[in-house]
């Protein structure tokens, strides 16, 4: 890893105080020495190998990219600062500017909200080429449009307002179990944008049209990869009400019961 992915890794790692990450990291990956010095244990190998054809489509070097960071459920205002603080020689705060002269401020680049990627990992290679991949999970739920749509806008955003627009590349990556990929030839943007009324706001059917990097671009067959070992006889727990002679009569949730998902 060069010295610049390193200062990025860093500022990642200084922002990252998702405990959940932590902990999944100790309780899978068995990471207990100091977070700061941590430069191995990232992925797990299968997880690295599912992956790899998202790699290949990248400018890394396929004989020296290594991952160098991953941080679950990761807020896009931690990521926003941190490639700031690495394109912008420092800089530690400044004015909420995109750009885009944007009417929406829960689509700027810092929110205040925890609006986060499901997975956060980033590659390098040797020659100071660093490639993120910004990883969306679903395992029972279908792929929300919206959220997918908002995230789309904010990505675009934040990658032109802190300058690593043409200094890195940013792919998102869609990870589910086999089968329950959204079923589209489409692009992401397109699925998003498909049929209008599921993206409910005039603001990001436009937003999403002026974007200014290609994330997004891709077929979402080709972003996806499969979560492998998924469960496929998941059950639940639903509340019941009581039965009652009067079927008019609203009877409240006092029982429950397990069903097939």
């Amino acid at each position: 890893m060069t010295d610049f992915a390193a200062s990025l890794v860093q500022n990642l790692k200084d922002l990252n105080a998702k405990e959940r990450d932590h902990l999944m990291r100790f309780a899978y990956l068995g990471a207990a020495n100091k977070y700061e010095e941590n430069k191995d244990l990232w992925l797990s190998e299968q997880m690295k190998a599912a992956l790899e054809p998202q790699l290949s489509k990248t400018h890394l070097d396929s004989s020296t990219r290594k991952c160098v960071f991953a941080g679950m459920d990761y807020h896009l205002d931690w990521l926003y600062a941190a490639l700031v603080r690495t394109y912008c020689e420092g800089q530690e705060s400044g004015p909420l500017d995109d750009g885009s002269e944007c009417k929406d401020d829960s689509l700027r680049p810092v929110i205040g909200i925890q609006e986060d990627l499901d997975l956060l990992v980033v590659y390098a290679d040797d020659q100071d080429r660093i490639v993120i991949l910004c990883i969306e999970a679903k395992g029972i739920a279908p792929v929300d449009k919206l959220q997918l749509a908002r995230k789309l806008v904010r990505l675009d955003r934040i990658l032109v307002a802190s300058g690593a627009k043409d200094r890195l590349q940013c792919r998102l990556v869609l990870i589910a179990p086999a089968g329950r990929a959204p079923e589209s030839d489409s692009s992401c943007l397109e699925f998003v944008q498909s049929p209008p009324g599921e993206v409910r706001r005039q603001e990001m059917r436009d937003s999403l049209k002026l974007l200014s990097t290609d994330i997004g671009c891709e077929k979402i067959k080709d972003v996806f990869v499969e979560l492998k070992g998924f469960p496929t006889n998941l059950q639940r727990v639903v509340r019941t009400r009581l039965a009652s002679p009067d079927a008019s009569a609203k009877q409240p949730f006092t029982s429950w019961k397990i069903t097939k998902r």
